[in-house]
């Protein structure tokens, strides 16, 4: 897997742990803190997933060898699964929403966190790995492919 995919993974659980931390603090911090804090989250995985976009999983598709990994689809599934759980616990969990609730709010922001640090180490060990691997220049085509001059 890109070094840089791998530092980002740490980069979002490090924003997350810290965001972890602050919900926990007494007294509750300020939403303003709260805020800034998920914005950069959120600037974070963005950036993530453009980058894993463009160096695993458009790739991937491109090459037409996502059933050569093995559980790849479910794999890549669950990625996308994980974009939009993020997507809606962000839309629930408005600055007033928070304000309104802010136990269920910790609950909800401990449960996405652990969700996600688990799919960061399911989609590290199954798709980008194997991924990169399957992908190299070094990696043998797949069977009935047509390489060489004039393939394609």
């Amino acid at each position: 897997m890109p070094t840089s995919l791998l530092n980002e993974h740490r980069e979002i659980l490090s924003a997350v742990n810290k965001l972890l931390a602050l919900v926990r603090r007494e007294p509750r911090p300020a939403m303003d803190e709260v805020s800034a804090l998920r914005a950069h989250i959120g600037s974070l995985l963005l950036r993530h997933m453009h980058n894993e976009e463009a160096l695993i999983i458009g790739p991937l598709l491109a090459s037409g060898r996502l059933d050569d990994l093995p559980g790849g689809a479910a794999v890549l599934a669950e990625v996308r699964e994980l974009r939009t759980v993020y997507s809606r616990h962000v839309g629930q969990w408005t600055p007033q929403a928070i304000s309104a609730d802010w136990s269920g709010y910790v609950a909800a922001a401990i449960h996405v966190a652990a969700h996600m640090q688990a799919m960061f180490a399911r989609e590290e060990r199954h798709l980008h790995l194997p991924a990169r691997q399957l992908l190299a220049p070094t990696a043998s085509p797949r069977p009935g492919a047509q390489v060489g001059p004039g393939a394609g």
